[in-house]
């Protein structure tokens, strides 16, 4: 309860929607992978279900349409 009456006090300084929220040019991320290494072929990862992918489905769809990521 506390947190929600926080959110609500300062709604104006959390983040908008992703299609609202507009990129800044001062910062870059950029991942620098030696082309000459082997990445691991197993991934070690928890299963999720079904609505955990919809849920991650959609955010990461949000973040491309809004140019925040993309796929490679």
């Amino acid at each position: 309860e506390v947190i929600l009456d926080l959110v609500k006090e300062f709604a104006d300084i959390f983040a908008l929607p992703l299609s609202e929220v507009f990129p800044v040019d001062f910062t870059t991320h950029k991942l620098h992978v030696d082309p000459t290494v082997t990445l691991p072929k197993k991934i070690h990862q928890k299963p999720v279900t079904a609505a955990q992918k919809e849920w991650y489905d959609n955010i990461l769809t949000d973040m491309e349409e809004a140019n925040i990521i993309q796929k490679v």
